[in-house]
């Protein structure tokens, strides 16, 4: 046994998840097409769900990153880049294609709510596209080619969640007509939102870090469903405390001088007298009362 046969295996699997879902996925039927036997399967995915997570990282997220693969490190163009990954989408859309539906849309319908280690993954591969998306926006807008009044976050969610929608529907109807009209419609409504844009735009600190925060998070999810992925361990330098006899003391020169009250002292200052009050100009008499009463209480 090689890891080529482990690899054919997932291949063949995930296949028949695209072209019938998961639920539906008889493991030995694929044995008897892939001509192994049940031990070679079995020495490799012992269940069903384990298969599955396998299908899923080693399949279905580079099948994801190879789509968007052009915005990956993109620096110009990423307007026309992202309009063109739609058009790849149309172009390699069939008949049959179009009825079988999305498979990430699919097994998310089918198995979010079977098995959370699913869903978690699934979601590993939803948001992979997501921050692919982001990260592309983000530097679009850095080089003055795309809009800067959206949140790069929410509307990547959206050209994702309206391309799921476009599979889906199109899946109902069994029409790659409808596929077509969709893709187009989500196409306008990215150049208008997005790609007629500003000129002269100046980034700000916050969406450049959050453009390198996405590219740390992209590359640890890519090795982690690799199984590659090392967290970075921290050296601790322990700081080791100082007694106060050990502390340098400062020299007279750089010690603040302060007056002294005894006159014989050098700091000695005299003190500023207060100003004499002259009793004529200071003096007043009280004014008297506005009431009806006077200063001595009398009507």
């Amino acid at each position: 046994m090689s890891t080529n046969t482990r690899t054919l295996i997932l291949q063949r699997c995930f296949e028949a998840i695209q072209t019938s879902g998961f639920e539906t996925l008889r493991t030995d039927k694929e044995i008897i097409r892939l001509k192994i036997t049940k031990g070679a399967f079995y020495h490799y995915f012992p269940n069903k769900l384990e298969l599955g997570y396998a299908v899923i990282d080693e399949m279905m997220l580079p099948h994801y990153e190879n789509k968007w693969a052009p915005i990956a490190n993109i620096q110009k163009g990423i307007g026309n880049a992202i309009l063109q990954i739609l058009e790849n989408e149309k172009n390699q859309a069939t008949e049959n294609s179009v009825k079988r539906g999305d498979v990430l849309s699919n097994l998310m319908t089918e198995m979010s709510h079977v098995d959370a280690l699913f869903r978690e993954k699934l979601e590993t591969v939803h948001e992979m596209q997501v921050k692919l998306l982001q990260k592309a926006i983000l530097t679009g807008r850095a080089n003055g080619e795309l809009k800067n009044n959206t949140d790069a976050r929410s509307l990547s969610l959206q050209i994702i969640g309206q391309l799921i929608g476009c599979y889906s529907i199109a899946k109902v109807r069994g029409s790659k007509d409808v596929f077509t009209l969709m893709i187009n419609n989500l196409q306008k409504q990215i150049k208008d939102t997005l790609i007629q844009g500003d000129s002269n735009f100046t980034p700000s600190a916050a969406e450049l870090e959050e453009k390198v925060v996405i590219e740390e998070e992209l590359n640890k999810e890519y090795l982690m469903a690799k199984g590659t992925y090392q967290e970075e361990t921290v050296e601790v330098k322990t700081q080791v405390a100082t007694s106060p006899a050990s502390q340098p003391i400062p020299s007279p020169a750089t010690q603040p001088s302060y007056s002294s009250v005894d006159p014989t002292s050098p700091n000695y200052k005299q003190p500023t007298p207060f100003p004499a009050l002259n009793a004529e100009s200071t003096r007043k008499e009280p004014t008297p009362s506005k009431s009806r009463f006077n200063w001595f209480g009398k009507k």
